[in-house]
């Protein structure tokens, strides 16, 4: 049987939007881009995030070297929802990386290992100005449409 993991005693008293908050300033501070949605109270109590699409996505997605983190952030007594567990399978089934956060992690410095680590590779700087727009991407028809030709001057 393995040991049971220590938990830090402040771990217990964090909010999950006290450890939002810190994640996204230690996020920021190793110089990534981080998007997260706030959640408030509706007049019955139940809680609510203003979005279009699926209920359960990830609470932040922060850019990490060449792709994006999606990361669950939980209080120490939080369990994931059917919906975030199904974020969670398919985000995972595409490729992505999925990660679940407790304010132990914080803590035990996993969150900032595991950021850093990620932060590793580096894009390159914006060019200061380009010499010519880059070339027009198109999609494939889906379906039987295909958007018409457009001409540039």
């Amino acid at each position: 049987m393995p040991p049971k993991e220590r938990i830090h005693p402040r771990a217990k008293e964090m909010s999950e939007r006290q450890l939002t908050k810190l994640c996204i300033e230690l996020i920021n501070r190793l110089g990534m881009w981080v998007n997260h949605n706030e959640t408030s109270r509706a007049k019955s109590g139940a809680w609510a995030t203003a979005l279009l699409g699926n209920n359960g996505a990830p609470d932040l997605n922060p850019i990490v070297g060449y792709g994006i983190l999606h990361a669950e952030l939980k209080s120490e007594t939080g369990r994931q929802s059917p919906e975030q567990i199904e974020w969670e399978r398919r985000i995972t089934a595409a490729g992505g990386l999925y990660v679940i956060w407790k304010p132990r992690d914080w803590y035990s410095g996993r969150i900032e290992r595991e950021l850093r680590a990620l932060a590793r590779p580096r894009l390159a700087p914006a060019p200061v100005r380009a010499a010519a727009p880059p070339p027009r991407q198109t999609l494939p028809p889906i379906l039987g449409y295909a958007p018409s030709p457009t001409r540039h001057a």
